[in-house]
């Protein structure tokens, strides 16, 4: 792999692996993203790696968040895809805006999977837990709300004794 500085970077202190990236780039053909998570950075960081952007411009992806450098950033690369580094909180769930119109997912305890996205028609943002059958959708008014409204449910859902 090369960096954004021309640099060689050794293969085995990263973790690009090539045919993650060419299969990412096959699927841009089929498909678009609104949102790629990466660990290493796109040429919008001084380390980073602009293969790691050109496949986010093959996906047509809108954003591309990173973690790895455990540097706080907003940025912007070629094709107007918005990049954030995140720093050593996690996901900055406040960057997603209802306008972006994206639909995303979010880890939580215990291999859960939140499926999260905003309804324009009750200006309201939604969840549901993926997989887990009888935890009902929720809605909240804005994203910090939602996800504590998310850990509660998920809490109160797991805690329910199971039905024979």
């Amino acid at each position: 792999m090369i960096r954004k500085d021309k640099k060689l970077a050794p293969q085995d202190h990263t973790t690009i692996f090539p045919e993650d990236l060419n299969f990412m780039a096959r699927l841009g053909n089929k498909t678009r993203v609104d949102v790629v998570v990466s660990h290493e950075a796109p040429e919008s960081h001084k380390l980073g790696y602009r293969i790691l952007g050109d496949v986010a411009r093959a996906l047509r992806a809108k954003i591309l968040i990173h973690a790895h450098h455990h540097e706080r950033y907003d940025a912007v690369i070629n094709g107007g895809i918005k990049v954030a580094g995140v720093g050593m909180s996690g996901m900055m769930i406040e960057w997603l805006q209802p306008r972006d119109g994206l639909f995303w997912l979010a880890a939580f305890p215990g291999g859960n999977v939140l499926a999260m996205g905003y309804d324009p028609k009750r200006k309201m943002y939604q969840g549901e837990f993926i997989g887990l059958d009888g935890c009902k959708g929720f809605t909240a008014p804005d994203l910090n709300t939602l996800q504590e409204e998310g850990t509660l449910i998920l809490e109160t859902f797991l805690k329910r004794p199971k039905r024979r």
